[in-house]
Order: structure tokens, then sequence, then C-alpha cells
């Protein structure tokens, strides 16, 4: 985070490592969930929570050390959030059939979710990523795009990657969109030109192989990683 803590999510809540030792948080005592994303805006001491495995979310007061309760503006709303992260100092969540723009206020009981729906999907929608220009989320087979400048939305489908299996995973990362897939690999996807080019990779990747994260060695080298291997 900004004061330099590294925050992982857990089986049972989260932990904060200073550089020592781990702090440990966890999220309920009598049923604890696992966390699978953490997300910080700016100029917040608040941390967004998503759980793993089921739908919903939850936040962490890092001043207070403390989980926040917290409400929808409409019954269910809580329940409905599948997947959420956060731009600059914009929190987005995608619910089951449309990707929503979170504003929030903080009051003696918790803090309230107000909801702007920003765009809707064909089909339930899953991982959603974003930067200060984009917002991305798969819908079914396809990649469901939104310009947050022009307002705008076109989708990328499996038509164009010349796809028969599925769109297994995406991320942000350096302005550009990368892509993997079951059967085709690694796509990397630039939304202000509408380019697309299949990554050559060193090795045959594994069938349905899952991204652990994407991150840029040089302007012109990138470094893949999964559960059990990277590639350059």
């Amino acid at each position: 985070d900004k004061r330099g803590f590294l925050w992982l999510g857990t089986d049972i809540g989260i932990s904060r490592y200073d550089g020592k030792r781990f702090h440990n948080y966890g999220l309920q005592e009598a049923e604890p969930y696992a966390i699978k994303r953490i997300c910080e805006l700016e100029q917040e001491e608040l941390l967004w929570l998503k759980f793993d495995r089921r739908p919903g979310m939850a936040c962490f007061d890092k001043e207070t050390g403390k989980f926040v309760p917290l409400t929808g503006e409409t019954d269910g709303f809580l329940e409905n959030i599948h997947d959420i992260c956060a731009s600059d100092s914009i929190l987005y969540v995608i619910t089951s059939s449309s990707i929503q723009r979170i504003h929030h206020q903080r009051n003696r009981q918790g803090i309230r979710l107000m909801a702007d729906t920003i765009v809707k999907g064909e089909s339930p929608l899953r991982q959603l990523q974003a930067d200060n220009h984009w917002v991305y989320a798969i819908d079914d087979n396809q990649i469901l795009i939104y310009s947050l400048r022009n307002k705008q939305q076109r989708n990328l489908g499996r038509e164009r990657m010349n796809l028969e299996g599925n769109i297994l995973d995406i991320r942000t990362l350096n302005g550009y969109l990368w892509i993997n897939t079951s059967d085709k690999g690694i796509y990397c996807y630039c939304p202000e030109t509408d380019e697309l080019r299949k990554l050559e990779m060193p090795t045959e990747l594994p069938e349905n192989l899952k991204f652990c994260e994407i991150d840029m060695l040089t302007e012109s080298s990138f470094v893949v990683t999964t559960s059990n291997t990277a590639f350059l």
C-alpha cells in the first residue's frame, strides 16, 4: 500500500506484512471467508476485498484495524457482486449482468454503497479489469470493452482470436489487455488502436493454464507467471 505494507488475502481474512512480522485480521470468527482480491483507492485508508469462490465483498479500515460493515442501496446488492477492481480513486464491480461504478458514504453504522451502471452485458459477467481509460469484463466467451472517455462499448469476440476453446483470464498492464485462452495461448490487445496479436511463447502452454500475474521487465519484455511456471 502507500505506506509500504504488503497485504495478503488468506483463507480466513487478510494479513499485513511490515517487513518483519505478519499481522492477521480475521474476517469473521464464526464464518471466515477467503479473500482473492484486495483493492485500494487513492487518498483512502480503506481496503476493498473480494471473497473467493462466492459473491460479495468486504471493507477493511487500516486506521482502526477493523472490518467496516457494508450495506447496499438495494436488497441483495452485496450478494450479487462477483468481482471488483480499482483504478485511481474509482471502485468498479460486476454483478451478474452489468459493470457498475461504486460511490460510498460512511456513517456511524458503517459504509453504504451506491452504484451507477455504466454498461450491461449480454450474459453473466466474470473477471473485471480496469485502468485509467478502459474497463473490461469477460462476457460469456467474448470480452466486453468500455471506454471511460467516450462512454462507448465494443466487444472482442472469440472469432477474431480464432478460438475453439474458452477465454480463461484477462489482465491489464501498461495500457494493454492480456488475454489467456484455453487453446490458443496468450494474446495482447491494444484498445487505442484495436490491434490484437498472439504472443509467441518459448514452449507450448498446457491447456486451461490459469494466469497468476503479468509483470513488465523492460519496454519490450514481460514475465507471465502461473501457479507453478514463469514465461518470459
